[in-house]
């Protein structure tokens, strides 16, 4: 019933990590729902685990002193017959997600290409990956795929699927993990045009001055796109706490509202974010905060495939309803660093430090400005708006 177009994967894990309730847990899923086999086996003198979609394809877990986060690239297909076939596994997930809520689903509408129409979700549960449950459906002509038809019957030369997909394999970076094995194309992952590959992750910055309900609206569209919140005040805050080596760094500069040092940062959120681009993307909150720091992470960014940023959400509050909130946030809190003067000095540190990084961001057509002095719920819908239009244009 499941087609998994591809031969083989190795997914390494941190040493200690494949005890035999992580692989029961892993079985739980993989073979109770998803209908996998599963078996243990030595690879090189190691103890490993192994899953199996079917006979001719494995998924090899491992350990290694050097575990990745991510494979490569960012999900991998699951082609199913029928559309029926699809919702009942999404049906089996939300039933298994009610007992392990570390199971993540992502839910979309139909992707429809110029002859193709995708029908998935997505899944992941304890891996370092996705996994696209999906079916294919087009018009019948020409040797296409047709409705009611088995994926046995879609003709995979390289000149039919490039038909399909309205692209071209040799000029388009779209086709994301197909291989041409002899005079077949096998689809391992999704197709540009019909299902992008960009498409389930979301990666957003919030800019905004101290006050302005940056964490407070970062946590609403963490919930809302699920992905994650990055907030670099809070990891700074907890490692002082904790007193790290980062943390004590961090404390003095902290307590004097001033911007802690960039190499502190990018050593403290580095990994997060990388984590976070490959399992469904961020919004972060507090970095980059200067001009100097967007342009680097900009650079690096664009090295690195699917962490760019899509969207940079401005909230915009007047200087008197910021110390408002931040004299009120004080008293109710305790925050150290709320008194008056330490107020006055991180707002004057935002308008010399930050403000100038969003000419940076503007001139990249990435800004999108929100009015933050409405109601919380005003303010998320305004977000939520603007960023949707903005994703779905750049598709």
């Amino acid at each position: 019933m499941t087609r998994i177009r591809f031969n083989h994967m190795e997914l390494s894990f941190a040493r200690g990590t494949l005890s035999q309730p992580f692989r029961d847990e892993v079985d739980a899923f993989y073979c109770g729902v998803l209908g996998w086999d599963a078996l243990d086996t030595e690879v090189v003198g190691q103890s490993c685990h192994l899953l199996r979609p079917d006979d001719g394809q494995f998924i090899l877990l491992a350990e290694s002193d050097k575990p990745m986060s991510s494979p490569g690239y960012d999900h991998l297909g699951l082609l199913l017959e029928t559309r029926d076939e699809v919702d009942a596994l999404l049906e089996e997930c939300r039933r298994f997600q009610e007992k392990d809520p570390r199971l993540r689903i992502k839910e979309y509408e139909d992707l429809v290409g110029p002859t193709v129409t995708v029908h998935a979700f997505y899944v992941k549960h304890l891996l370092p990956i996705w996994f696209d449950i999906q079916t294919w459906s087009g018009r019948r002509a020409r040797g296409r795929l047709g409705a009611g038809s088995t994926s046995e019957g879609f003709d995979r030369s390289p000149r039919c699927v490039e038909r399909h997909c309205g692209t071209s394999l040799e000029s388009r970076p779209g086709i994301a993990g197909h291989h041409v094995v002899g005079d077949e194309v096998q689809i391992g992952w999704s197709v540009d045009d019909a299902h992008p590959l960009a498409s389930p992750f979301m990666r957003l910055l919030l800019v905004a001055p101290p006050g302005a309900g940056k964490g407070t609206q970062a946590a609403k569209l963490s919930a809302h796109y699920d992905i994650a919140h990055l907030s670099s005040g809070e990891l700074l805050r907890k490692d002082a706490a904790a007193g790290t080596d980062v943390g004590r760094l961090a404390a003095d500069y902290l307590l004097r509202g001033d911007l802690v040092p960039d190499e502190v940062v990018i050593e403290l959120l580095t990994v997060p974010v990388l984590e976070a681009a490959r399992n469904g993307g961020y919004v972060l909150d507090g970095f980059p905060r200067t001009l100097r720091q967007a342009e680097e992470a900009y650079q690096v960014a664009r090295q690195i495939e699917g962490v760019e940023l899509q969207a940079v959400i401005h909230l915009e509050v007047s200087r008197k309803e910021l110390r408002r909130r931040l004299v009120a946030r004080g008293l109710r809190d305790g925050r150290s660093d709320d008194t008056d003067v330490a107020i006055a000095h991180r707002l004057d540190v935002f308008a010399v430090e930050t403000e100038p990084m969003l000419g940076f961001y503007s001139e990249r057509g990435l800004v999108l400005d929100i009015n933050g002095e409405q109601q919380v719920d005003r303010v998320f819908d305004d977000i939520v708006t603007a960023v949707d239009r903005v994703v779905a244009d750049r598709r």
